[in-house]
């Protein structure tokens, strides 16, 4: 038995090209020999006639048929060009917002490499590097905030968790530092200068993160002097700023619970809301700082061992006024406020 045929499948355009070709090719020639005579005989009345009504005026102004005619024409290619201008006007936007996604991707990338090598450089034994890698993570939260803000605080507080000791000593004195941290006091102070560098963008993805900055039971050796810094909200518990300078700093909301702060300065900053309790503060001078009172003041306990009490003057008034430097009732029975319970 033989297998069926195999036909191939139709095709219009060869079926088109091999039946019906005599017939096209007739009907050319027909209307080739017909069309000539019919358009010099019909064709000066016609093109008169429209002529014609191409210079014929209309409506009050005498406006004529070509004017409006030349008008409607014009109308009709700016609509027709319209949806070209918006479709290219969407492509060109599609191709921008591309090539921004695939840049973005690209910085993305770039950023969380240099994370990780500032990261491992914090750890090293060398002190440029150690420096560099606290420059590298200083921009990065700077570029984008709200992906790499918290992850920086998180890694430049780590370097202070060596430090942290214990309960303070009897003698009210925070708590000195740890014996194997590798950083230097000079990038000790710069790594507390780079945590207060802190603007709005830092501090909403803090919120958004649910993240408190906290540098409980740290020391920072003095000398040093801060501008500007903006602590608010941070939380330095059982932490020594003997010594400090703070000029325009804010510690709104900020904790400072049995710190350290003889011979501190704070010039002109805002202190609203502050939580501040139990801490050694003989020497210390409050100069026209916002939110800050006496009255706030009398939780703290006054050693006064080198015989400078506390001053305070007021920021609206400018006025020095009395500090009272009773104990607080916590430091009854013995006790001062700076010891622990």
């Amino acid at each position: 038995m033989m297998p069926p045929r195999r036909t191939a499948p139709f095709n219009p355009r060869g079926f088109w090209h091999w039946r019906h070709a005599p017939v096209v090719v007739v009907l050319a020639a027909a209307v080739a020999a017909t069309l000539p005579p019919y358009l010099v005989a019909t064709w000066p009345a016609p093109l008169e006639a429209f002529w014609a009504w191409l210079n014929r005026g209309h409506g009050a102004d005498g406006v004529t048929n070509g004017a409006t005619l030349r008008d409607l024409g014009l109308i009709l290619l700016g609509l027709m060009a319209l949806p070209l201008l918006v479709w290219r006007s969407i492509t060109a936007h599609r191709q921008a917002a591309r090539q921004f996604r695939q840049l973005e991707s690209g910085q993305r990338g770039n950023r969380y490499g240099r994370l990780q090598d500032a990261a491992g450089m914090l750890g090293a034994d060398s002190r440029q590097e150690r420096m560099a890698a606290m420059f590298v993570l200083d921009e990065l939260r700077r570029e984008d905030p709200a992906a790499y803000h918290v992850p920086v605080m998180r890694l430049l507080t780590a370097c202070f968790e060596d430090t942290r000791g214990p309960e303070r000593p009897p003698n009210g004195e925070p708590s000195a530092a740890g014996g194997g941290n590798i950083y230097t006091e000079d990038e000790k102070r710069l790594l507390f200068r780079t945590l207060g560098a802190r603007d709005d963008r830092m501090k909403r993805a803090e919120r958004a993160a649910g993240y408190h900055p906290e540098l409980r039971g740290a020391r920072i050796p003095a000398p040093l002097s801060c501008h500007f810094l903006d602590f608010s909200g941070f939380d330095f518990a059982k932490m020594d700023l003997s010594g400090i300078r703070f000029e325009g700093c804010d510690f709104s909301r900020a904790g400072l619970d049995r710190c350290g702060l003889r011979h501190c300065a704070f010039f002109r900053g805002a202190m609203k809301g502050v939580h501040m309790t139990g801490n050694a503060i003989d020497g210390a001078t409050f100069h026209r700082v916002e939110g800050l009172s006496p009255r706030r003041l009398k939780h703290n306990a006054y050693d006064c061992e080198d015989g400078r009490p506390a001053a305070f003057i007021d920021a609206t008034t400018g006025e020095e006024q009395p500090v009272d430097v009773t104990p607080a009732p916590e430091a009854a029975g013995g006790r001062t406020a700076a010891e622990p319970a």
